[in-house]
C-alpha cells in the first residue's frame, strides 16, 4: 500500500505552498497508508495528529496507535478535532 505522498502525486508541494504544517490522518488501512503517510510527513516535519476512532484492523491498529504513532504523532479521537482547530 502506498501513501498520500507517493512520488505519482505532487501533494507534499501542494501542502507547502498553501502554508499546510499539520494534517490530520484517517483510514481504513491503518497498517498500510496511514503509517506510510505518517512516516513521510513525519520525515518532512508536519504536525501530525492520528485519530485513533477513525481506522480499523483492531490489532495492528491497537499496536500502532499505543506504541508507534505515538512517537511521531498526537493521537487523538475525533471528538477532539474541534478544540485541534481552535488552538492550531
Amino acid at each position: 500500500m502506498g501513501s498520500a505522498f507517493a512520488s505519482s502525486t505532487d501533494v507534499r508541494g501542494q501542502l507547502r505552498e498553501q502554508g499546510v504544517d499539520t494534517l490530520v490522518l484517517a483510514g481504513l488501512s491503518t497498517g498500510g497508508v496511514v503509517l506510510t503517510t505518517l512516516r513521510q510527513a513525519a520525515d518532512d516535519d508536519f504536525r501530525l495528529y492520528v485519530l485513533k476512532d477513525a481506522t480499523s484492523d483492531p490489532e495492528v491498529h491497537r499496536v500502532l496507535t499505543q506504541k508507534v504513532f505515538p512517537h511521531q504523532a498526537h493521537v487523538i479521537e475525533t471528538a477532539e478535532l474541534p478544540t485541534l482547530t481552535k488552538t492550531a
